[in-house]
């Protein structure tokens, strides 16, 4: 025989608990957005020392497209293909000071003359 009353009692803790959660989760959404913004504002106010340049290439590795199956004809089979590794060139940098991480991929080259005696 199914009792009524403890499947309501059961149904009304859920929604409490439900309610309990979803209050949480809006305090704990607020205190990260203003630490997020603190956190911001400091980074905004140092005056950054960075530490040295590091290389840190993205490294992809490389893997097999798999072709059609075999018994699979026609003019638009596809065959299986080796997709070569790559390496995006990448540098980081940290500020000793806040601890700010920087990374970027773009560079520029330069050319230097240096005299031959």
């Amino acid at each position: 025989m199914v009792d009524i009353a403890s499947i309501k009692s059961r149904a009304q803790s859920l929604e409490d608990d439900i309610t309990q959660t979803e209050s949480e989760i809006k305090r704990l959404n607020a205190r990260l957005s203003s630490r997020q913004s603190e956190l911001r504002r400091l980074f905004d106010t140092c005056t950054h020392v960075w530490d040295q340049v590091r290389s840190t290439p993205i490294r992809t590795g490389g893997y097999l497209v798999e072709g059609d199956p075999p018994g699979v004809g026609g003019i638009d089979r596809r065959l299986p293909m080796y997709v070569s590794a790559t390496e995006t060139p990448c540098w980081t940098r940290t500020c000793v000071k806040c601890g700010k991480v920087e990374t970027t991929e773009s560079s520029r080259s330069e050319t230097r003359q240096v005299p031959r005696f």
